[in-house]
This record gives structure tokens, C-alpha cells and sequence, in this order.
């Protein structure tokens, strides 16, 4: 099944697998972040923590331990949080 990019909320890594969640529906592949972060524009995407890959354009609420995605609360890494603010705010045009 081929999925859109920008229909991505975000991707969770389970072990070996990764959940790739699109509104409710939540898909599941074999791949790893790595893999993943290599395939997917990076401009629209950026990593929160080991485990999660989040679609910036799907963010609608954003704090300095979490944000939140379609409902979802996904955490955020002390080792994330400075490339996420810069990117986010390069996003939404703030310098």
C-alpha cells in the first residue's frame, strides 16, 4: 500500500517495526528511523525522540516535554528539543 508523505501524522518505532499513524488508521512496517529519516523530506519531518518521527505541519500543540499530534501525545527528548525549536520555528517563519 502506497501512503502519501504529507498524509503522515507521525511514526513511532516498536522494536523491529514502525507504526505509521494517519488519522485513526495506524500502519506498520519493518524499518527503523534511521532507514526512515533517510527516505523522508526532511523539511516536513523532524525527530522528537529515539522512537518518534513527527510530520511538522501536524503539530498543533507543543511544549518543552511533549506536543501533540491529532490527539495524540508524543514526547520529546532533552537530545531533540533544540533542533526541533529551530526547526519548527523556521517552519512557521520565525527567525
Amino acid at each position: 500500500m502506497k501512503l502519501p508523505i504529507n498524509d503522515i501524522d507521525y511514526i513511532e518505532s516498536e522494536g523491529n517495526y514502525l507504526m505509521i499513524h494517519k488519522d485513526q488508521n495506524v500502519y506498520k512496517i519493518r524499518s527503523t528511523i534511521k532507514q526512515v529519516m533517510e527516505e523522508i523530506p526532511q523539511l516536513d519531518f523532524v525527530q522528537t525522540h529515539r522512537a518518534f518521527v513527527v510530520n511538522k505541519k501536524k503539530i498543533k500543540k507543543f511544549s518543552h516535554k511533549e506536543l501533540v499530534v491529532n490527539g495524540d501525545i508524543i514526547p520529546i527528548s532533552k537530545s531533540f528539543l533544540t533542533q526541533l525549536k529551530q526547526d519548527l520555528f523556521k517552519t512557521n517563519g520565525i527567525e
